[in-house]
């Protein structure tokens, strides 16, 4: 299960045609796609990167695991980047060499996706480099081979990865 569902959450999202029609909205984009890391491996992991007006906000690598209540979920490492990194720059395969002491991520930081129908997944992808309240927010999730719908959670100040 962990390979069909990085088969379909997989690509490259915006909201371009939305922040166009109304300038309020921030233009957000974000690429997932597998990657092979040989010290990772058999697992199946995710490139994970978003960026909020053109600059990189989170760069991670996503190892998918089903968990035995037959849920998805992801343990994400933190990739550190420069500030100001331009979204879609990022190469990832200069990852492929990297080693378990590389990989750094916070527990307490959790993803996890539902399959409800063969080809649809509902989640939660905790916003794992910003606290409120004691918590971090949480982005609620809902997507299909070939659509995404993210709902952000109100009064977030996203920092990028550090």
């Amino acid at each position: 299960r962990e390979a069909d569902f990085a088969t379909i959450f997989n690509g490259v999202w915006d909201n371009k045609d939305q922040a166009h029609k109304d300038p309020r909205f921030d233009i957000l984009e974000i690429r997932l796609q597998p990657i092979d890391i040989p010290v990772l491996r058999p697992a199946t992991v995710l490139f994970v990167e978003e960026a909020v007006n053109g600059f990189v906000n989170i760069l991670n690598l996503a190892v998918v695991t089903e968990g035995p209540d037959g849920n998805i979920h992801l343990k994400r490492y933190n990739i550190t980047h420069e500030a100001r990194l331009k979204g879609g720059s990022f190469n990832p395969d200069v990852l492929t060499n990297i080693t378990l002491e590389e990989l750094h991520g916070d527990e307490n930081c959790s993803t996890d996706f539902e399959q409800v129908e063969s080809r649809l997944f509902i989640g939660e992808w905790a916003i794992c480099n910003y606290v409120n309240k004691g918590r971090h927010p949480m982005y609620s999730l809902i997507f299909t081979c070939i659509h995404h719908i993210s709902i952000m959670p109100l009064n977030v100040k996203e920092a990028r990865t550090q």
